[in-house]
C-alpha cells in the first residue's frame, strides 16, 4: 500500500466521523440499550432546543456555542424536565449523561472545546425494588409452553435460562451457538459491562433443551444467534429485545402469576430463591448473579428477609 492509498484511507475515515458524528459516538457504547437510551434523550433535547432532531447544521451550532452558552442551554433544558414534565431525577441524570457523553467524544475527535463538567447530576434516593415472584409461580411458568412446537420450544429455553441462569435480557440475546460448549456442560455469557465473557454451569435439563433446539432449528453456524426469530417476516433473524420481553410476558399471563412478569423480575426471583436455598450465603450467590458489587447481593437479601418488619413487629410487641 503506498503512502497516497493510506492518506486516502484515512482521509475517509476522517469524512465519515465529520459526516455523522452521533452515528459514530453511539457506535462508541458497548451496550445496545445505552445506545437507543442515549439516542432517545438526544432528539428530545434537541427538539426542544432546536425544534428539530440532530443534524449535522443543528448539531454543528451546538457544539460550536461559547461554554458558558451551552451551559445554560442545558441547564434550561434540565429545568424543564424537572419543573415543566415533572420527570423523575434518575430520568433527569440520564439526559445528561447522554448529552455530557455526546460533548465529551465531540472534544475528542476535535469538534468541541468546552465541557459540561460543571453541571452536576441530580441527588437520588435509590429505591431497588427485587421482589420476584416465588418458585411455584416459577414452576407454573415453566409448564406453559408446548415443547413439541419449534416456537414453544425456542421460548421454553429461553425461560430456562432465565431461571436457572439468573441471565439479563441483553445476555440471552446475545448468545451465539458457539457460546455453548456441550462437552463440558457450559454456555459462554458477556455480561454487563464486561469485556470478556465468563463460563457459567449449565443443568442437564438446560444442555438437553438446548440439543433439542439446535436439532429442530435447522442448519447453522457457530456464529450464529442462537436464539432466532420464528416468525415469517423475519425468520431466521437474531431474536429482538422487545420478542423476549413478550414471551416472559404472555408465559406469565398464561400462568395467571399474581403480578406482570419481566425477564428482570425473573433474574429477581433466580437470585432470592438462591439466597433462600443458601440461607443467606452472599459469596456463592453473587457467582450466580455476577454483580460486580456484593453490596448489591446484601441488598436481595435484605429485601428478602425483611428485617425491617420483624424489627417493627419486635417494638410492638413490647408496648
Amino acid at each position: 500500500m503506498n503512502n497516497l492509498t493510506t492518506t486516502n484511507h484515512f482521509t475517509a475515515i476522517a469524512n465519515s466521523i465529520e459526516n455523522d458524528l452521533v452515528a459514530n459516538w453511539l457506535q462508541s457504547k458497548r451496550s445496545i440499550t445505552t445506545r437507543t437510551t442515549y439516542q432517545r434523550h438526544l432528539k428530545q433535547f434537541f427538539r426542544f432546543t432546536t425544534n428539530d432532531d440532530p443534524n449535522p447544521t443543528t448539531l454543528g451550532q451546538f457544539l460550536s456555542l461559547k461554554k458558558y452558552q451551552a451551559v445554560s442551554v442545558v441547564t434550561s433544558y434540565l429545568c424543564h424536565l424537572r419543573d415543566v414534565l415533572n420527570r423523575a431525577s434518575l430520568t433527569i441524570n440520564v439526559a445528561l449523561s447522554a448529552i455530557k457523553s455526546l460533548v465529551n467524544y465531540a472534544a475528542l475527535v476535535g469538534k468541541c472545546d468546552y465541557s459540561l463538567s460543571e453541571i452536576k447530576s441530580e441527588k437520588t434516593i435509590t429505591y431497588r425494588d427485587t421482589s420476584g415472584v416465588d418458585v411455584p409461580s416459577i414452576k407454573k411458568l415453566l409448564k406453559t409452553n408446548d415443547t413439541k412446537t419449534l416456537v414453544g420450544l425456542r421460548n421454553q429455553v429461553i425461560l430456562t435460562l432465565f431461571w436457572e441462569l439468573g441471565l439479563r435480557r441483553c445476555e440471552v440475546i446475545r448468545l451465539n451457538i458457539g457460546d455453548v460448549d456441550f462437552e463440558q456442560k457450559r454456555v459462554s455469557i458477556l455480561g454487563k459491562g464486561r469485556n470478556q465473557s465468563e463460563w457459567m454451569s449449565l443443568s442437564d435439563n438446560a444442555v438437553n433443551l438446548l440439543g433439542e433446539w439446535l436439532r429442530k432449528s435447522g442448519d447453522r453456524d457457530k456464529q450464529d444467534p442462537l436464539f432466532i426469530a420464528l416468525d415469517r417476516s423475519s425468520y431466521g433473524k437474531r431474536i429482538g429485545s422487545v420478542s423476549v420481553w413478550k414471551i416472559v410476558k404472555n408465559a406469565g399471563e398464561q400462568a395467571q402469576l399474581d403480578k406482570p412478569l419481566s425477564p428482570h423480575k425473573i433474574r429477581h426471583s433466580t437470585i432470592t430463591a438462591a439466597l433462600d436455598a443458601t440461607n443467606g450465603d452472599y459469596r456463592r450467590v453473587q457467582k450466580l448473579s455476577r454483580h460486580k458489587n456484593i453490596q448489591t447481593v446484601a441488598t436481595y437479601d435484605d429485601n428478602r428477609r425483611d428485617d425491617q418488619g420483624e424489627l417493627t413487629n419486635l417494638l410492638s410487641s413490647m408496648s
